[in-house]
């Protein structure tokens, strides 16, 4: 639990910083993760117009 408060503390100051609104995906709704995260390649997020069940 303790990790789960601490990414949620950290999403907000990113988004904070970056001047945008916090809109983290609902349950429901599907992701994708780009080749390259799990090997710590640089990230770049990015959200697309999508069908209500992607998150964008």
């Amino acid at each position: 639990m303790d990790a789960r408060v601490t990414y949620w503390e950290e999403q907000h100051i990113t988004c904070r910083k970056a001047q945008a609104a916090f809109s983290p995906p609902e349950p429901e709704q599907l992701i994708v993760v780009s080749d390259g995260v799990y090997e710590r390649d640089m990230v770049q997020g990015v959200r697309y117009a999508s069908p209500p069940h992607m998150s964008g």
